[in-house]
């Protein structure tokens, strides 16, 4: 499927009913060129929905309207501060995004803490997923860690919702607390780039034994004594102030055929970021929202809007 596939439409208004009847208005514009250029296509199956915080306590009231004038159409999102489309940023603005494609049924599965991502014997493989969260849920971490492991390559991706009144995510449903998304089946190519700035805290580390998602060591040494070296950080540690200093801890990994980075602190313009989504104290294990291999480079990093 190409990106022409997809189409997708921005707008801002005090009203949201308004803003709604702009993005439908775009979207229908874009359905109809495209159908006189391609003739007959496959309809439109899954839709994205990003709000800014403004529109949050009419969140039901919008999925509702989403449903009734998309007929057919399963929908995933979540609400921001400010949301982004191609080449437009709407921050501390009343606005609404929206992205419909035509992926068919059998390739995706919409997932909430009501209808959890079902398991490979359901007959549905998850490839990937793509993940909503609320930041504050308390076990975040292991919900995060354990949807990995439900799908085939352990990679999430995706982002927190973030609001100053009501923060929800959307799944078929208006969800606070906990996680939602759609995950993917294998036939669903997928690119996936980091917004946030990200800053290596540590040096860069070879890889020297992983599986799966699972870093045993880097350098030849407990991928856990690595990351306690990085951070600073006493291996007495409690388990809470562990998981709270890992919780915003990222990774960057540059596989042995792509850039090293040329300068100190910066990462290259190959390297992908992804999150650390577990760990074993006892094997001193790591487990990232990635496939890894011996041989692939990695090092710790945080957020850095100016990285």
């Amino acid at each position: 499927m190409s990106l022409a596939s997809f189409v997708q439409a921005h707008a801002v208004h005090a009203d949201w009913r308004v803003t709604l009847a702009h993005c439908q208005s775009q979207l229908q514009t874009q359905i109809a060129a495209r159908a006189a250029q391609q003739g007959e296509s496959a309809p439109f199956t899954l839709g994205w929905c990003y709000l800014s915080d403004y529109y949050a306590p009419a969140a039901e009231a919008i999925l509702d309207e989403l449903r009734l004038r998309f007929p057919g159409v399963a929908w995933v999102g979540t609400v921001g501060v400010g949301v982004a489309a191609s080449g437009v940023e709407y921050i501390d603005e009343p606005a609404l995004v929206l992205m419909i494609a035509p992926l068919p049924r059998e390739s995706f599965r919409l997932f909430s803490g009501l209808q959890p991502l079902p398991p490979a014997s359901s007959g549905f493989v998850a490839h990937t997923a793509l993940v909503h969260a609320e930041g504050s849920t308390p076990d975040l971490q292991e919900l995060l860690h354990e949807l990995s492991t439900r799908t085939a390559t352990g990679y999430l991706f995706g982002g927190l919702s973030s609001a100053r009144n009501r923060t929800v995510h959307l799944a078929d449903g208006v969800f606070t607390g906990g996680v939602s998304g759609v995950a993917f089946g294998p036939e669903v190519g997928l690119i996936s780039r980091v917004t946030q700035g990200c800053q290596p805290i540590g040096p860069s580390r070879n890889i020297t034994k992983a599986e799966r998602n699972f870093v045993v060591s880097l350098d030849g040494k407990p991928a856990l004594d690595c990351v306690l070296q990085d951070l600073g950080l006493d291996r007495d540690l409690p388990d809470h102030e562990l998981s709270q200093a890992l919780s915003t801890t990222l990774v960057g990994l540059i596989t042995a055929a792509e850039d090293v980075p040329t300068r100190p602190g910066q990462f290259g313009a190959d390297t992908v970021v992804r999150h650390l989504v577990g760990v074993d104290r006892q094997h001193q294990v790591l487990a990232i929202a990635e496939q890894v291999e011996p041989g692939m480079r990695l090092a710790f990093c945080t957020r850095n809007p100016e990285a």
